[in-house]
């Protein structure tokens, strides 16, 4: 009897530890990542947004419990507890920048900071402008730099390093900026006045920056999202389908907009290729990176990661990641946000998280990857353009903006479990 049960004890630990054991994507078809299919969208706007309560609270767990454990980690703040492995950074609208609630949570937990849509083509160029200042202005944009003062002076007086985001993108670029006369429904220009056209943008933007508020942006998205084998049928897998780029320019627009930004950018200013789902399109980027590394035009990858919590942060996010480092760049977390489904749970969320954090902590430690920043996509879970998902680290009460599970997730509380199923 005592072998029997012997045996049952054997078979079933070994049934535990089969059912944790991870799958290497390099040796499998990797999983998707389901979420991750819509990018860059501007919050969804929360008047309510006024001041309250300036206190941190306890974390929004599926039975409402803080444990001893957690509430320890309450005297420190994400920045402070990831100092010495990389930077954590937040997308924050200029409009809670200029909240005191708001901004005071960011500047307590974050040191470094992405524009939502402040910084983007659609933002910064003055079409008024443009046309009034024609012919001059045939292949120098006019642009409304001003607008980026009260950001940059944020981040200067505060000192928090930004990230620009972002150059060369087809979404939130005009038509008309590609047109002989600025107007929508004006002839394309050509190649060459588009290439002109370019080069001016990424000047003026870069310079301005480093001309009036040296050292603030450490790193440039120069290009977002140009890869897509299914969004057209380039032989690279770049995206054809809706991209005024590719239609005016072709497939050298990627390397010039890299030509460029390194031409005028400061030295140690770090230029980033930007995408999502790179898990689906790992070997059409690796064949980019390497290009672009090989010439000296490129410092790091950028990885959205826009996550749900059915997905697999090893096959979503880790073994990605370390494929593409590969090529010989860096990688930074751009666009974290793992959202909650319908038949999961703030907790398996804070799981998910925990994973994301350890799994990153530990391949920069152990040198496997060079890991600059992890950017969580938004502040808080109602300013988040995916609002009903609960997908971020904080979340709005009648209380003030409070840290959920989430939070204590990202900062590996150890009564936490970093598992996955």
């Amino acid at each position: 009897m005592k072998r029997v049960l012997s045996l049952l004890l054997i078979l079933a630990m070994s049934f535990g530890l089969l059912a944790c054991q991870e799958v290497n994507p390099t040796a499998t078809t990797p999983a998707a990542e389901s979420t991750e299919t819509v990018t860059d969208v501007p919050a969804s706007p929360d008047s309510s947004d006024t001041e309250e309560n300036t206190e941190t609270g306890a974390p929004v767990s599926t039975d409402g419990v803080v444990t001893d454990d957690s509430a320890a980690l309450d005297s420190v703040t994400l920045k402070e507890r990831y100092a010495d492995t990389f930077m954590i950074g937040c997308a924050l609208p200029l409009d809670l920048m200029k909240n005191p609630i708001s901004s005071g949570l960011f500047l307590e937990q974050f040191n470094s900071i992405t524009m939502e849509n402040e910084m983007k083509p659609d933002a910064m160029l003055n079409q008024t402008a443009c046309i009034k200042a024609l012919p001059a202005s045939y292949t120098e944009p006019v642009l409304s730099l001003s607008k980026l003062d009260s950001i940059l002076s944020f981040a200067q007086e505060n000192g928090i390093k930004m990230r620009g985001h972002t150059l060369v993108w087809h979404s939130q670029t005009p038509k008309w900026f590609f047109t002989e006369d600025y107007t929508a429904n004006g002839a394309l220009v050509s190649k060459e006045v588009m290439l002109q056209r370019m080069e001016s943008y990424i000047r003026q933007m870069i310079t301005y920056c480093e001309d009036n508020y040296p050292g603030v942006v450490y790193a440039w998205d120069v290009v977002n999202e140009a890869v897509d084998p299914d969004a057209g049928n380039d032989p690279n897998g770049y995206r054809t389908v809706d991209s005024m780029w590719y239609k005016v320019v072709g497939p050298d627009f990627i390397e010039a907009a890299f030509t460029y930004a390194r031409k005028y950018a400061a030295e140690g200013v770090h230029l980033y290729y930007n995408d999502y789902n790179c898990s689906l399109k790992v070997p059409q980027l690796k064949a980019l990176l390497t290009k672009l590394h090989d010439k000296g035009l490129i410092d790091g990858m950028g990885m959205q990661c826009h996550l749900s919590t059915s997905d697999k942060i090893a096959n979503a996010v880790y073994y990605t990641a370390v494929s593409l480092a590969e090529t010989g760049v860096m990688i930074s977390i751009t666009e974290l946000d793992i959202g909650v489904g319908e038949s999961s749970s703030l907790e398996t969320q804070a799981m998910k998280y925990k994973v994301l954090f350890e799994r990153m902590e530990e391949a920069q430690k152990s040198g496997k990857l060079q890991i600059e920043s992890i950017t969580v996509w938004g502040l808080y879970d109602q300013r988040s353009w995916r609002p009903g998902e609960q997908a971020l680290l904080f979340t709005k009460t009648e209380n003030g903006l409070e840290k959920k599970a989430a939070w204590y997730g990202a900062m590996q509380a150890s009564d936490i479990l970093a598992i996955e199923w």
